[in-house]
């Protein structure tokens, strides 16, 4: 990392800071894994020849993002306003609120989250789910929230392709692995905050780049296009454009 590398990420930071710091905070865990792996010292992330080289590489990903859950775990001790739970279980119980008050017809009835580490780890799946999937057709009242439902069948249609057909390398895998993470965090914290589906697929929007853009970096065009070319009726239209 030279120096003008350091400047444009102090002032991105900075930018992240002063108008979404909840960003900045998601993206910490993901960053740490990230510049381990393209640090010169971060060679136990290489790629080598097995199963078991690839799972150390996961392994040691997952570890730094449990060091970042304990150190979350950590601020209970300090003021509310550096209270990472209490300010996510405060900041559902205000979407809550305004869901109720407003009689928001996209609102949907959930648990209060606890201002604890234990139960939002409990709850995250629930809420990687729910960012993920929501608003499903069945869910869907307007012309707007039905383009949002059809956009979650196209993401988890090329999500599936892209997995199916999937290719890793040394040059990608940083890049991957950070998408992924940055997605992760960030459909974390938006499920388990945002009960009203309208307001979760204006915040969920921030991690869709990463999402979509990791599953790009996955997929293998060549393996997709050799399995096209089995396809009788398919196969033929290729060649003969070709």
């Amino acid at each position: 990392w030279n120096g003008k590398r350091a400047l444009v990420l102090i002032f991105l930071i900075t930018v992240l800071v002063m108008n979404k710091a909840y960003v900045l905070l998601v993206a910490i865990p993901a960053l740490m894994v990230y510049m381990v792996m393209q640090s010169n010292t971060g060679k136990w992330f290489e790629l080598g020849k097995g199963f078991w080289s690839v799972d150390k590489i996961m392994l040691k990903c997952f570890t730094l993002h449990v060091l970042f859950i304990l150190l979350i775990a950590g601020t209970v001790y300090f003021p509310e306003k550096l209270n990472v739970p209490y300010r996510i279980a405060h900041k559902q119980s205000e979407f809550i609120k305004i869901g109720k008050e407003t009689q928001a017809r996209s609102y949907v009835e959930d648990t209060l989250l606890q201002p604890t580490v234990i139960d939002i780890i409990k709850k995250a799946p629930a809420a990687i789910y729910h960012t993920l999937s929501r608003p499903t057709f069945k869910q869907s009242h307007n012309t707007l929230s039905l383009l949002a439902a059809a956009e979650n069948l196209f993401i988890a249609m090329f999500l599936f392709i892209c997995m199916v057909f999937s290719s890793v390398s040394k040059r990608t895998l940083p890049l991957i692995v950070f998408s992924v993470g940055f997605t992760i965090w960030m459909f974390t914290l938006v499920g388990l905050t945002t009960p009203i589906i309208g307001t979760m697929v204006r915040y969920k929007i921030i991690a869709l780049p990463f999402l979509m853009g990791g599953g790009i970096l996955l997929f293998n065009d060549k393996a997709f296009e050799k399995k096209i070319k089995k396809l009788p009726w398919l196969g033929s239209t290729l060649k003969s454009n070709s």
